[in-house]
């Protein structure tokens, strides 16, 4: 006899894996003609090219050096008056 439980169990499942037929030629294929016979609009090379040429910005390396330094001087000074007051 089965004791009831407050905690409900998952009842067995099975996986089910259909495999897939995958042709890598064929997709080589589609890539260069999707790449060269594809749309060349202007706004397609626009956005394109936008992209591509985004500034980086260092700013957020640079704050987070500044945030490190300021962290670490401040325990410091904690460890500082702690030890010498």
């Amino acid at each position: 006899m089965k004791l009831p439980s407050f905690i409900p169990l998952n009842s067995y499942s099975r996986f089910k894996f259909s495999p897939r037929y995958y042709d890598e030629r064929r997709e080589r294929r589609e890539q260069l003609e999707e790449k060269y016979h594809g749309e060349h609009s202007t706004e397609a090379t626009h956005d394109r090219l936008k992209g591509s040429f985004k500034k980086t910005t260092k700013t957020k390396g640079s704050t987070t050096n500044i945030r490190l330094i300021a962290i670490i001087s401040g325990l410091s000074f904690i460890a500082w008056y702690l030890l010498f007051r």
